[in-house]
């Protein structure tokens, strides 16, 4: 009730709450940077053939809280990975996903 009755008595104090931005968040390392950080964690047998929904829970975003799978797929071919034909074998237990694997040739 104390802070209404002050923020009646002083408009300027009113309006500098009204216009006050929120604080902006840093800004996350690079994402191909932030790749790396995660790859180096992973053993090497999970660094040859990645899954991009395994690997995007680990990235932090540069305008939301996960980074887009577009922005995924640019990064990981810097990195050197191309995406891998899909599988649609329904024996098969990664029948249909994508997959990302380590381009050996460059």
């Amino acid at each position: 009730m104390a802070r209404l009755l002050a923020m009646k008595a002083n408009p300027a104090n009113r309006q500098q709450q009204v216009n006050a931005k929120p604080a902006k968040r840093p800004a996350p390392p690079a994402l191909v940077d932030q790749i790396r950080a995660v790859l180096a964690s992973w053993p090497e047998s999970q660094r040859r053939k990645i899954s991009a929904l395994v690997l995007l829970p680990h990235l932090q975003g540069k305008y939301r809280d996960h980074t887009h799978l577009r922005m995924l797929g640019a990064a990981l071919r810097q990195l050197g990975y191309k995406q891998a034909p899909r599988t649609w074998g329904k024996d098969n237990p990664d029948f249909g996903r994508r997959f990302w694997v380590l381009d050996e040739t460059n």
